[in-house]
């Protein structure tokens, strides 16, 4: 019988072994709680010819991931560190003398800024040889997003007198489209960045 599940040295991917990587916020990979994978949205076009309708592909849309990161107090605050990726992508509070107010309500988010805010963001899947120096697969896949920047709800968590759970900040990443580099029997360990 040739089944692959018979096969001791068969490891599947696995839902707790993955790294997120922000690279302008490098301590993102110890504080990841939950990360969604790229999600793609390929559009159908009917076609209607008397009393038949034949379909036809429309457009890829790349949709937005949801983010979950754990916010302590030390060494890095995620509180402070979202806030300014807000502040960063180019959005100022009215605050201050009436004639600074007024300047920074002229302020807009600008792609640009928001893209820069975050740096590259890299999802990678762990492989069965991760954490061994030197040894080729450190990871099973990774996911590039290319121009990501925070959009929708950005949540900095709630507080419980009931709950023992750590303090989570969630937000959403829009990005123009995802690169995937799949391991292979050549020994792929990543593109770039931290991990």
């Amino acid at each position: 019988m040739n089944n692959f599940w018979h096969n001791a040295n068969v490891e599947p991917k696995r839902n707790f072994r993955f790294l997120l990587s922000i690279s302008a916020f490098p301590d993102a990979q110890w504080l990841a709680k939950t990360v969604e994978r790229p999600k793609a949205n390929v559009s159908s076009v009917p076609h209607k010819i008397i009393n038949h309708t034949f379909h036809y592909p429309g457009r890829l849309v790349w949709n937005p991931i949801a983010i979950t990161l754990v916010d302590p107090v030390s060494p890095v605050d995620t509180t402070r560190t979202v806030d300014d990726f807000l502040k960063n992508s180019g959005y100022k509070r009215p605050a201050g003398t009436a004639g600074q107010s007024f300047l920074n309500a002229q302020s807009a988010l600008m792609k640009d800024k928001s893209v820069g805010a975050l740096g590259t963001v890299w999802i990678r899947s762990l492989g069965k040889n991760a954490g061994l120096p030197g040894v080729a697969g450190k990871y099973a896949d990774e996911w590039t997003l290319n121009n990501s920047f925070i959009t929708g709800d950005v949540n900095f968590g709630s507080f419980d007198y009931g709950s023992e759970e750590l303090l989570t900040i969630s937000f959403t990443l829009q990005y123009d489209w995802a690169t995937l580099t799949k391991s292979g029997p050549t020994g792929w360990t990543g593109t770039g960045g931290p991990g």
